[in-house]
């Protein structure tokens, strides 16, 4: 019930969204094409050369409308700011010893948490709107990027059956990025493959069930907000490579039923 009334809700959001942005979300300066990204200078996307049907898009509510995190905090049961019962589902992730729970309810609302866990940067991710829970390597060509909210969906029905689905974009070079069809889709990434962590080392499942094989995960503080935007230097390569991978390796599969 709270899911359907959630995506009810942001149902309402994105058919205002799309009302007041119109066809003027795309803007030509300077002979480049830019996507609104937010009302502040410098927040737009460069989308001159884009791999997506701008008319797809929805919401466009700007950078941060969800506040991903970048440095977050996590706690044991009984903590102040932890509230897991055995029934919550979670995204498990376990390197070289080290277990973190990230409950789904908290990622709804933060959409992408930065993390580094067992020494390797990854970000746990959630759309509620397309059921989709992953987690994804940061480092690519031995540079570790910082990944947000765009503030805008997709939605295409040769996708994931025309599910919306958030789109995403990296603080270093500025590129989107659809995690449903696994590559980046705008700016300096495009055609780069995400890459999934390994599955070996995360899973889908409640708090119940990772906690009776790790009783010493620490689980992600509920509470938090943005944190300062970090003074992330421009990425100006190298680049990873753009050639194909599986796609098993950089698209998540849809959650079973």
């Amino acid at each position: 019930m709270l899911r359907t009334s959630f995506i009810a809700a942001l149902s309402l959001l994105m058919l205002s969204s799309c009302m007041l942005l119109g066809f003027d979300r795309v803007k030509e300066s300077d002979g480049r094409l830019w996507l609104y990204g937010g009302d502040e200078d410098g927040q737009a996307f460069d989308v001159t050369e884009f791999r997506l049907d701008p008319g797809k898009l929805n919401f466009g509510l700007g950078r941060e409308a969800f506040h991903a995190l970048v440095k977050p905090e996590f706690g044991h049961p009984g903590e102040s700011g932890v509230s897991v019962h055995d029934g919550t589902r979670i995204l498990a992730v376990v390197i070289n010893g080290e277990a973190k729970a990230y409950p789904i309810d908290l990622l709804r609302g933060h959409e992408v948490v930065n993390d580094t866990v067992g020494g390797r940067p990854i970000f746990a991710a959630y759309c509620i709107l397309a059921d989709l829970s992953a987690v994804y390597d940061r480092e690519m060509a031995g540079h570790v990027y910082t990944f947000g909210v765009s503030g805008y969906t997709y939605a295409d029905e040769s996708i994931w059956d025309g599910l919306n689905t958030f789109v995403l974009w990296d603080r270093d070079t500025e590129s989107l990025w659809l995690p449903t069809i696994g590559k980046g889709v705008s700016g300096p990434m495009i055609d780069v493959p995400m890459r999934l962590t390994p599955q070996e080392y995360w899973t889908d499942t409640t708090w119940g069930n990772f906690r009776r094989q790790f009783p010493d995960a620490v689980v992600l503080k509920s509470g938090q907000r943005l944190q300062a935007t970090p003074e992330i230097p421009r990425h100006t390569g190298p680049f990873p490579e753009k050639a194909a991978v599986d796609a098993g390796q950089s698209i998540a599969l849809r959650a079973k039923k």
